[in-house]
């Protein structure tokens, strides 16, 4: 048993770091990653329209063609990604784009199982009859091993139709226990919580980066 553990355990280090990692510098990346192209774009149009300036109308030898479909392509993804960005601004204000594959990621889960981290129902919540102590076996008896059995909210608590404002507090620098409670579904939200949608705010400028503003508001 000693095996499957461990590399249990490597797998949710990795995952862990892949996400401090990303956190990190999806940022940063996506804006080195969209100028890069926009720079080559440029250097590489010049170059071509050189050679063929050179040559006259003849585009010459199958690499030279190649290079003018990379181009081709390059430049297409540059206008659709930045048409998409422009009619998409603000959209993180207006609900964003959330995907339920997304949330359902199974490394998500492991993120969650590093720490642990626990999303727990208080008491006076949970939907479960007849007596508070059942209410705490079953609730105990999710973070055992085997079977889950998970006990909702109360919704009559909770109407759907209403809006809820949750405070997370310490959320330290990465706030991870907010984004694996929230975020993801690695502590089952949407059983807990039947009916209603978590968004997690968070501030401006991680929308300003290209690919990095798509993949927060995925959630």
């Amino acid at each position: 048993m000693k095996h499957p553990r461990a590399f249990e355990r490597i797998f949710q280090h990795v995952t862990a770091i892949t996400w401090v990692s990303m956190f990190l510098g999806f940022a940063l990346t996506g804006w080195i990653v969209w100028l890069g192209l926009i720079s080559w774009s440029v250097v590489e149009a010049y170059q071509l329209s050189k050679i063929v300036h050179a040559n006259g109308t003849t585009i010459g030898s199958e690499s030279l063609l190649r290079r003018i479909i990379k181009l081709t392509l390059a430049i297409s993804f540059i206008f659709t990604y930045g048409l998409f960005w422009w009619n998409d601004r603000g959209s993180e204000e207006r609900g964003s784009h959330p995907r339920t594959i997304m949330r359902t990621l199974p490394i998500w889960k492991k993120l969650q199982e590093y720490f642990p981290i626990n999303l727990v129902l208080c008491e006076d919540i949970m939907d479960v009859n007849p007596s508070v102590e059942s209410a705490r076996s079953v609730q105990t008896a999710k973070h055992q091993p085997g079977k889950e059995t998970v006990v909702p909210c109360n919704p009559s608590l909770f109407p759907t139709n209403l809006n809820y404002l949750v405070g997370y507090h310490p959320h330290g620098i990465f706030g991870v226990g907010a984004f694996v409670n929230f975020a993801t579904e690695a502590n089952q939200f949407s059983t807990l919580f039947p009916g209603l949608k978590p968004w997690i705010t968070t501030l401006p400028i991680n929308f300003k980066a290209p690919f990095h503003r798509d993949f927060l508001m995925s959630f």
